[in-house]
């Protein structure tokens, strides 16, 4: 017979003891011996009397008696190494956890199915009795930090059981109230773990221990455990040096603006400064690191300036909102500013630069990635809500603005759902930046859900939290959960339709198919692309015969259903207007002239993936056998998991290849594809994977990651503040429209001044110019605004939308990306008095931005 020990910490718990006893003498569990043993911290009551007085009646029943610091961890500690039971179990002595439960606990410990059970309170059928909302609340917000570090939805229980040896990997600096979570931190990965619904009732008799000083142990405990080097000592230097260099910094910045630096130059120059002066204090004091060498100090000065540069980028993002959408003074804008970069600096130091243990330069643990992971991601997702409303709109964004004007059901180059989205932003925010930008921002977070979700489906909740800091670091996701392209929508509806097909096949759901379909259908309504998910559905039904099964259920027919009812919109469009928008996706790009460009295709998955991610994901597929045998025991199920990688994989990868064969591929058109790579990814970094590179890309992953964080930070910094160095490239010509916009609207002024006509402005590109111009227009009246259909090309929806020939007879003006573009044949056929070309350059603050290359003409006059 199998046995285990009821440990239950005490201190001044007399009334409870005597109705507590009765209930667990009653407790019976098959095929498992119980002893219980009561851990005293000194209590100044009858508590071990009474203890005592049931011993003599059930030599089972039986205190300790502790002699050091009272502490809850250390109790039941000292417990636990009393005992030579093979399972423990712990609870609460004040009745607040129900004895009924115990056999439900220890169950699957003596079916040996588990390791760990946690009594938990928020699963299905568990609760808390007689708390009111708002303390229920409060617990509930308490325990999501702890959630990181562990595996159970309820990591502040303090009623689970456990085989004994499962405390043996506790650290001996455990301390504080919830033990639990020292147990399954330091067991991450390693212990089968599941919950057991249980109802909590608030005690009735005595007095809660549950103090201040307790939740700041707790608290303080979870950084600790997380790998950070905070004290309450550390902290409070942190801040007087922080408080010091706030100082310094306000101080140079206002020195620099008053001598007439830009808001950038000056802010820039003024953090550095300031970072110096904090570095060397808190090197020698605050976290009194002692370095071996001077390669030693140096190397955590680099890592020191690193997180500076960061925190600079964040610190950025504050001033230009307060600046640029809230007009605040510069020089009092500085200090939230300043109290935001502070924060980023000391996690960074805490975590990073003077940790307990050195996370970056050792072999990394579940914790650890958990934690980076988090950082990182938490890190872009507030880096991209500061900047959605402080950087222009890209033209192509500005197009899909263009289609928002127009609102319809179908659109000739794309469906309309884009159109709908930011309709209802700017509906919401107002025609700007942020109205655009924020619901596609919010699709890169449904994105990064998505893919968490599908990871912790097919791997582990460690491989699902290393999945969120790759999801979140790649370029296409970086891009596609920031601005507003039909991109964002379709990488969104592509991780949900992943998701959802994984379900199918591993939990056999049926309503997923319902999910789907829906998918699917809103898929269509974005980018018609997402039909390749319902083929490689179909390929992978008609290659495994277990999945051939659901042909025989109506609720595939009926997710197809509902797939064509929300799509019917467009295809009503598309009957209406001679099918234009299939044709513009299909034949009209087949029928464009052949040229190889396969290259192309490998080229712009260096720059959607990133070189070293583009190595890492060949090296997971050609390892994918070996990755998945050694997640999974059972071989069918191996099986399926290769065939629905390789074929959701492959199967749209293929198509692309086949038409870059002959036909020039866009480079964001394979970006979801590679959604589905994340999981593997995430798995084969993981400490169970086995991946024979794990070293090696282990650190490529890490320095890629930092690498890309940075760099997306310095371009959302330039793009709204600037940079002190100087940048002029293609890139730039094709940006900077709102000041391009405002010049050019001197530009048409004088024009109309000297005419006495308002002049026709012509984009010459398909869309771009026009488009952005449109945005940014200084007046808002942009029906003079037209596109390159003006002198007889074509120019997508702009063919629809404008008509230039009422603006016959009317002056004009040509912009145009490059001075070439303004002396072709067709603006001579379709000018009349045409001037020469001109060129101005776009200034802020005496700092070129780009040049606005321009031609003016007397008359238009369309052929």
């Amino acid at each position: 017979m199998q046995s285990a020990t009821i440990v239950i910490p005490t201190l001044n718990e007399g009334q409870n003891i005597d109705p507590l006893l009765e209930k667990l003498t009653q407790v019976i569990v098959a095929d498992c011996h119980i002893d219980i043993l009561f851990v005293d911290d000194h209590s100044q009551d009858d508590t071990v009397s009474k203890i005592n007085t049931w011993h003599q009646k059930h030599e089972y029943i039986s205190v300790l008696q502790r002699t050091g610091i009272a502490d809850l961890t250390q109790s039941i500690l000292d417990g636990v190494n009393s005992i030579d039971t093979e399972f423990v179990l712990v609870m609460d002595a004040d009745l607040s956890h129900p004895v009924e439960q115990i056999p439900n606990l220890l169950k699957p410990l003596i079916n040996n199915t588990h390791d760990v059970v946690v009594g938990s309170r928020y699963i299905k059928n568990g609760g808390i009795s007689n708390w009111p909302a708002h303390r229920r609340l409060l617990s509930w917000i308490g325990g999501l930090p702890a959630r990181v570090l562990t595996d159970v939805k309820d990591t502040t229980s303090g009623f689970f059981a456990c085989r004994k040896k499962c405390f043996a990997s506790i650290d001996d600096n455990a301390k504080g109230y919830k033990v639990l979570l020292e147990l399954l931190a330091s067991g991450l990965d390693k212990y089968r773990v599941t919950e057991s619904p249980i109802v909590f009732t608030d005690r009735v008799l005595g007095e809660s221990k549950l103090s201040s000083k307790q939740l700041f142990q707790y608290f303080q405990r979870l950084l600790e455990l997380s790998g950070g080097r905070v004290t309450g000592s550390t902290t409070g230097k942190f801040m007087t040096v922080g408080i010091l260099g706030v100082i310094v910094d306000a101080l140079f910045f206002r020195t620099f603006m008053s001598n007439g630096w830009t808001v950038s130059n000056a802010h820039i120059t003024s953090f550095f400064i300031a970072a110096t002066f904090n570095y060397l204090l808190n090197s020698i004091w605050s976290f009194k690191f002692s370095h071996n060498s001077l390669s030693s100090w140096v190397h955590r000065a680099v890592k020191y300036i690193f997180f500076g540069m960061l925190a600079l980028t964040i610190r950025g993002g504050v001033l230009a909102v307060l600046i640029n959408l809230f007009h605040i003074d510069p020089n009092i804008a500085i200090f939230p500013a300043i109290i935001a970069a502070a924060v980023i600096n000391f996690l960074g130091a805490s975590f990073i630069v003077f940790p307990t243990n050195s996370s970056l330069d050792k072999a990394h643990s579940s914790i650890n990635w958990r934690v980076l992971a988090i950082a990182c991601t938490g890190f872009v997702i507030v880096l991209r809500f500061l900047y959605l409303g402080t950087t222009e709109l890209i033209p192509d964004e500005a197009y899909y603005w263009n289609y928002k004007e127009h609102l319809s059901i179908g659109y000739l180059d794309h469906p309309p759902m884009i159109a709908w989205v930011i309709w209802l932003g700017t509906s919401m925010f107002g025609d700007n930046e942020f109205g655009v930008r924020i619901l596609p921002y919010i699709t890169g977070l449904v994105t990064l859900y998505f893919i968490f979700r599908l990871t912790s489906l097919l791997f582990d909740k460690t491989s699902a939290y290393i999945s969120l800091l790759i999801t979140s670091t790649l370029p296409f996701t970086a891009a596609t959960g920031f601005l507003a392209t039909t991109d964002a929508l379709q990488v969104m509806l592509w991780a949900i339709s992943l998701f959802l097909v994984a379900n199918i096949v591993i939990n056999k759901s049926s309503l997923s198919w319902l999910g789907l379909g829906a998918c699917i259908g809103f898929g269509m309504l974005s980018k018609y692309s997402i039909a390749l998910i319902a083929i490689s559905m179909i390929i992978f039904i008609i290659v495994n015969s277990e999945l051939r099964l659901w042909w025989k259920k109506p609720i595939v027919y009926i997710a197809g259903i509902i797939s064509f009812i929300i799509f019917s919109p467009t295809i009503y469009w598309n009957a209406q207007n001679e099918w234009s928008s299939f044709l513009f996706q299909t034949t009209r790009r087949l029928d464009r002239e052949s040229v190889f460009s396969t290259h192309y295709l490998i080229l712009h998955l260096l720059i959607l993936l990133s070189p070293f991610m583009l190595m890492f994901v060949v090296s997971a597929y050609k390892n994918l056998s070996a990755l998945i045998s050694n997640k999974l025991d059972n071989k069918d199920l191996q099986r399926l998991y290769r065939q629905y990688f390789l074929i959701f994989t492959l199967a749209p990868l293929i198509v692309y290849i086949y038409f870059s064969l002959n036909h020039y591929p866009r480079f964001h058109w394979t970006a979801p594809i590679w959604l589905l790579s994340i999981p593997l990814l995430a798995f084969a970094l993981s400490p169970t994977s086995g991946f024979i590179h794990k070293k090696l890309f282990t650190s490529l992953t890490l320095y890629s990651a930092a690498g890309l964080c940075l760099i997306y930070g310095g371009l959302l910094h330039y793009a709204a503040l600037g940079l002190p160095i100087k940048i002029d490239t293609n890139i730039t010509a094709h940006y900077f429209w709102k000041q391009t916009a405002q010049d050019l609207h001197a530009i048409e002024q004088a024009v109309e001044q000297q005419t006495g006509q308002k002049p026709l402005i012509v984009g010459l590109s398909k869309w771009s110019i026009a488009s952005a111009l449109r945005f940014y227009d200084a007046d808002k009246q942009v029906d003079n605004i037209v596109s390159r259909n003006a002198i007889g090309r074509t120019a997508t929806m702009y063919e629809q939308w404008v008509n230039p020939k009422q603006w016959t007879g009317k002056p004009v003006i040509y912009v145009a990306f490059e001075s070439s573009d303004l002396t072709t044949s067709r603006i001579d056929q379709h000018s009349i008095q045409l001037q020469a070309p001109q060129s101005k350059n776009i200034l802020i603050n005496n700092n070129k931005l780009r040049t606005l290359e321009y031609r003016i003409a007397k008359l238009y006059k369309p052929q």
